[in-house]
């Protein structure tokens, strides 16, 4: 004999095929559908989700949505993980580190661009001689930091965390050969 509460279900099942859609979605019941129809769950299933999402408690007492949101945090750290063991990411001290080694090395460079060039200035006397003698000293000395920061960067890529011990074009230090000036008379 059938119950009349079990007559009464087949017909909401029977009636609603939009209640089965959202409860196969929601992956309850249909009886839980109706329960919470009744509690103010609307019945579209995108919305359905949300609402549910945000209402409804789960059997430990964590919110659906938070049990979500720690998912997706666990991804994203895992996922940092695996590129900083393939070596897309570096940790923030090395960048610092690189970073400052890159400004002592550029300021140590131009820094000799005066003590080089002093003498052959002081002989000069068009303004437009000196400028251009300047540029070119100075695009020296910020082309040679450019080589050697490369090759550092590159050893570093490589995986050797070793400091170079010599440069790959090693700089004259101290004076270098005064250029010809060519004046026009």
């Amino acid at each position: 004999m059938v119950t009349k509460r079990r007559k009464q279900k087949r017909r909401r099942d029977r009636a609603d095929p939009l209640i089965k859609r959202i409860a196969k979605a929601l992956k309850i019941s249909t009886v839980q559908v109706w329960r919470l129809s009744k509690r103010g769950m609307p019945l579209d299933e995108v919305r359905a989700r949300a609402w549910r999402d945000e209402h409804i408690q789960t059997k430990t007492g964590a919110v659906a949505g938070e049990n979500q949101r720690l998912k997706s945090a666990q991804a994203h750290m895992a996922e940092i993980q695996a590129r900083r063991m393939a070596g897309e990411l570096v940790e923030l001290a090395e960048v610092e580190t690189s970073v400052i080694e890159s400004m002592v090395l550029i300021r140590s460079t131009l820094d000799g661009v005066a003590s080089r060039c002093a003498q052959q200035l002081a002989t000069m006397t068009d303004a437009a001689e000196v400028r251009l003698y300047l540029l070119n000293e100075i695009r020296d000395a910020l082309r040679n930091s450019a080589d050697r920061l490369e090759a550092r960067w590159r050893m570093a890529a490589s995986g050797d965390r070793a400091a170079p011990e010599a440069d790959p074009e090693p700089v004259e230090v101290g004076r270098r050969k005064p250029r010809v000036s060519r004046r026009k008379r």
